[in-house]
This record gives C-alpha cells, sequence and structure tokens, in this order.
C-alpha cells in the first residue's frame, strides 16, 4: 500500500501516526485477502500441505474478523484444498483417509456463514457442500466405511442441494445449466444410494441435458453419461441395456480422443470398468 499509493492519507499514517482501529482492519483483511490468493496458488500447483496449514491459520484469522465474506471465501478455498487431499487417497485406494479428510470439509462448511451468501456464491457452496458429502455416502455405500453416518450424510446432502436450488430459482432466477446440471446430478446420487433406481435415472437425465447446454463442460456429461449407464444397468431391466449401451459409446469415444476425468478418476474408473464387463 504504501508503494502503490504513497501520498495517500493511511501510507502517510502507516509511516509516521498512528494507526485507527478502522484502518487496522483495513490492513488486516488486505493481508488476509493475500494469504488466501498465496493458500490457494499452493493448492493449484499442488503443494497440498503448504496450502492445508497456511489455509487454517488464515481461516482462524478470518474468523477474528467477523467479515462473512471473507470467511466464506477462505472457507471456500480451504475445501478445495481439503477435498484435493481427499481425492488424492481415493485414487491411491485409502478410502478410510479419503473419508476424513471429506469429514473435515464439511466441518468447514458448518463453521462458515453459508445463511450469509447470496446468489451465484450460495448457489456453488450449498451444491459443493451436498456434493461433499454425497462423497462420504458415497464410501459408505461402495466401500463400507463408516455406514452408521450414511443417513444422516444423505439427510444433509439433500438439505444442501435443496438449497441451491432455492437460490437458483428463487432469487434472482439464476439458471446457469452447469449448476443446474449439479443440482439434478446431487439428486440422483441421492436416490441412487438410498436405492431408488427409477428415480435416480430421472434427474441423471435431467443432469444430461442441462450439462449439454453449456459447451464448455464435456467432463461434467460424462460425469453424468458413467453414472447414468450404471443405474441403467443396475436396474437389471434388459429394456435399459440399449439405452445403456449408447451413453457408454460416447464414454468410449470420449477417452478414446484422449478425454480424462481428472480428480473424478478414482470415482469413475470402477464405474467404467463395471461398464466394459457388462455391455461389450
Amino acid at each position: 500500500l504504501i508503494y502503490r499509493y504513497p501520498s495517500s492519507e493511511i501510507a502517510k499514517e502507516i509511516l509516521f501516526g498512528n494507526l485507527s482501529d478502522g484502518e487496522l482492519m483495513f490492513l488486516k483483511k488486505s493481508f488476509l485477502g493475500m494469504d488466501i490468493n498465496v493458500f490457494d496458488l499452493y493448492r493449484r500447483v499442488g503443494r497440498l500441505e503448504e496450502a492445508k496449514k497456511l489455509g487454517g491459520l488464515t481461516l482462524d484469522r478470518c474468523f477474528q474478523t467477523d467479515d462473512t465474506a471473507l470467511i466464506n471465501r477462505c472457507g471456500d478455498f480451504l475445501t478445495r484444498v481439503i477435498s484435493g487431499e481427499a481425492y488424492t487417497y481415493m485414487g491411491e485406494g485409502d478410502f478410510e483417509r479419503a473419508y476424513e479428510s471429506f469429514s473435515k470439509v464439511e466441518g468447514i462448511f458448518s463453521s462458515m456463514k453459508l445463511e450469509a451468501s447470496e446468489g451465484k456464491d450460495a448457489v456453488m457452496l450449498y451444491s459443493v457442500r451436498a456434493a461433499n458429502l454425497l462423497n462420504m455416502a458415497g464410501i459408505s455405500v461402495d466401500q463400507g466405511f463408516f455406514p452408521e453416518d450414511m443417513d444422516i450424510n444423505l439427510s444433509s446432502a439433500e438439505e444442501n442441494n435443496s438449497k441451491s436450488i432455492t437460490f437458483m430459482e428463487e432469487r434472482g432466477g439464476i439458471r446457469d445449466p452447469t449448476w443446474m446440471s449439479n443440482y439434478h446430478y446431487n439428486s440422483g446420487l441421492i436416490f441412487e444410494y438410498r436405492g431408488h433406481l427409477n428415480e435416480a435415472i430421472f434427474e441423471y437425465k435431467d443432469a444430461l441435458g442441462f450439462s449439454e447446454e453449456g459447451s464448455n463442460y464435456t467432463v461434467q456429461s460424462m460425469v453424468v453419461r458413467a453414472r447414468l449407464s450404471n443405474a441403467l444397468i443396475s436396474t437389471q431391466d434388459p429394456q435399459f441395456f440399449s439405452e445403456a449401451r449408447d451413453h457408454y459409446s460416447h464414454l468410449v469415444k470420449y477417452i478414446s480422443e484422449g478425454g480424462g476425468f481428472g480428480v473424478y478418476d478414482s470415482l469413475i474408473k470402477p464405474i467404467l470398468d463395471k461398464l466394459k464387463s457388462r455391455l461389450e
């Protein structure tokens, strides 16, 4: 601040005077904003331990400011850091540690001020929180870890997913196809994990329709196709197998052209192996 604005009043106060409480808080928030950017940069380059350490310290300091926007921004970035750690564990087959990391993410969401968020920020935060809870439920269903928590996680995921659609439909009419697809995809997972396959298929089809409205979300549409194909064959109804093969053919083409699923590889690869054994 001194370097950029050497003649400003705040620069003069920093150099020669005593800062007021308001000026001190302004500086504190400015420094915290820089710290958030730094630990998010650590995340982007794969330095997760440094990102997690600085992110945790920064979030604690953000709480001291009682600034809702700052707390939620820091919390959002920190959940991405720890989610990255969780997906790494899943890729290594360490599902118990992955579950523990996803649980830490839920703890961060619980400490944030989500009720004060608005617009697209609210849609994103509630949708991502629902997805995190569904990751935990998925580990319980597929791997058998912490099954006693599954119903609680599914109910909480449903509640947060519903809040995301509330902001999309009632507060400004946000109809972004990506977030609409996320809502229906999350709904499909909730139904599937509860054993309601027909309802899950209906939601996955809606998710696929929205995901294909946006030209830049190929990965999203392929993830939905994988889940939809799996749900179709899981019904054991022969009439669905032709439709499942059609979606699977898109997946095969996508992969043959070099497409991947990023952090979702560990979630989607077992599904692809199952589809290959059943549909080829």
